[in-house]
């Protein structure tokens, strides 16, 4: 079993943002959470150490408060990746091996860390670390073996000869460590006579000749620095996802154009045109067309809908065969029953639609109760914010007929098969098969033009 040390002590000044380094969102996850995560998967792992700074060591600790395995550390001062290790205490550690990896590479998984275990376990040697073979390795530090793929040197690219350039190996930053070994270790770390900060690759050398290379897949390498590297990570997520999403017979018209988070579940058949934007806890059934440029956060999604374009659905729960949009915005708490129809431009918050309801131009219905096959007419308001700052709920039943423009000044109850006139300010409830008009007279001024 493995103790997982993750280091996110760094500020990340090239990030250009007050934000700390490794809250920063991939895909909707922040990379901490994404490493932590895929930690917490493993069954390689028992427990997780995260090296913080005094500045973000608040912030992590609020970001990661619901994961139960993982104790937060503070590295006081900011004095290298081998000082932070040592801000972790060893001793209490119960495992036989330790990995150690930094907070900024958001693209390992939890099958990643169970692979890289395994092949330690063959390697054969108390120590490992983690490279990998890239064709255009870049800025990236090279790994020097023998012939034994022991590992005998880590060459930073800005000392590397051109020889040693050529080499496609390079380092990761992903280390993992007989504990012991570590423990013993890591205090004969010599600062560096630069920058006076304590390196983990001088435990290299201070390990020879127990230190081994595993080589694991590219993703692992891909640690964020920079806005840039940022948004290439979340390349990397969004694409591997929409391939999965293929690959599960979901119909995706441009996996390019496809940001569909990993957690969000869809069914065969589901079809989605480009730009969709699928996030949270989202869940869609068979045979569902998504149009493009929809937003859809934490919200279940029945078989056989239609969302069309541009349309906003937030902490909602739609049953079966329903048509929403386009541009529509269905938020927090509104449900759907099966067939029923929201139009363009018509917005719904903490509302029920019972089943085959309609509602198709231009209304806000927000706090409402709206009955089986009602047809809610154009420009429909219910007015659920009253002077005394409360909200009060609209219901309205089985059938009724809404006629166009109608305002609903909550509280308000209109009986089965009820209608209202075009026009009509509601104040009062309206029993069943009953005309509600509520309009002033009209009044005509002749030649009032001159």
């Amino acid at each position: 079993m493995l103790t997982a040390i993750i280091l996110a002590a760094g500020e990340g000044k090239r990030m250009k943002s007050d934000r700390t380094k490794v809250l920063h969102k991939v895909a909707g996850t922040t990379m901490i959470s994404r490493i932590v995560s895929a930690m917490r998967l493993s069954s390689s792992v028992h427990s997780i150490y995260v090296v913080a700074s005094p500045n973000n060591a608040q912030s992590l600790e609020h970001e990661l408060q619901s994961e139960s395995l993982v104790q937060i550390v503070v590295q006081k001062e900011a004095l290298g990746t081998a000082h932070a290790v040592q801000s972790v205490p060893l001793n209490d550690i119960t495992t036989s091996h330790v990995l150690v990896m930094n907070g900024d590479h958001p693209l390992i998984e939890a099958s990643d860390v169970g692979e890289l275990f395994q092949n330690y376990e063959k390697n054969n040697l108390p120590h490992a670390l983690v490279g990998c073979e890239l064709e255009f390795p870049e800025h990236y530090g090279r790994l020097k073996i023998d012939t034994k793929s022991r590992l005998t040197k880590v060459v930073e690219f800005k000392d590397a000869t051109d020889d040693e350039k050529k080499i496609n190996l390079i380092n990761t930053g992903i280390y993992i460590f007989e504990k012991e070994g570590l423990e013993k270790s890591i205090s004969k770390v010599q600062p560096s006579s630069v920058t006076n900060e304590y390196y983990l690759t001088q435990l290299v050398e201070l390990l020879q000749p127990h230190f081994g290379v595993i080589v694991g897949a590219p993703h692992l390498a891909h640690g964020v620095n920079t806005p840039d590297a940022l948004m290439q990570a979340q390349s990397f997520v969004f694409q591997k996802k929409a391939t999965q999403l293929l690959n599960e017979g979901v119909r995706v018209w441009d996996p390019l154009h496809c940001y569909v988070e990993p957690q969000v579940k869809l069914e065969a058949d589901v079809e989605l045109q480009p730009g969709v934007f699928l996030s949270g806890s989202t869940s869609v059934g068979f045979g569902t067309l998504i149009e493009s440029g929809v937003r859809i956060s934490n919200s279940s999604i029945g078989p056989k809908s239609h969302i069309k374009a541009y349309s906003v659905i937030e902490d909602s729960e739609l049953e079966a065969e329903n048509s929403v949009g386009p541009m529509a915005h269905l938020r927090s708490k509104t449900t759907l029953q099966a067939k029923v129809h929201i139009g363009n431009f018509v917005e719904t918050k903490k509302s029920l639609f019972k089943k085959e309801a309609k509602c198709g131009h231009h209304s806000y219905i927000g706090d409402a109760t709206i009955g089986e096959r009602a047809n809610i007419g154009a420009g429909t308001i219910t007015c659920n914010y009253a002077a005394d700052k409360k909200k009060y709920e609209t219901k309205i039943g089985n059938d009724v007929f809404v006629g166009t423009d109608t305002k609903f000044i909550a509280p308000v109850e209109i009986g089965n098969n009820a209608i209202t006139a075009a026009g009509s300010t509601i104040t009062k409830d309206v029993p069943e098969k009953a005309l509600a008009v509520a309009r002033a007279r009209q009044k005509n001024i002749e030649n009032y033009h001159k």
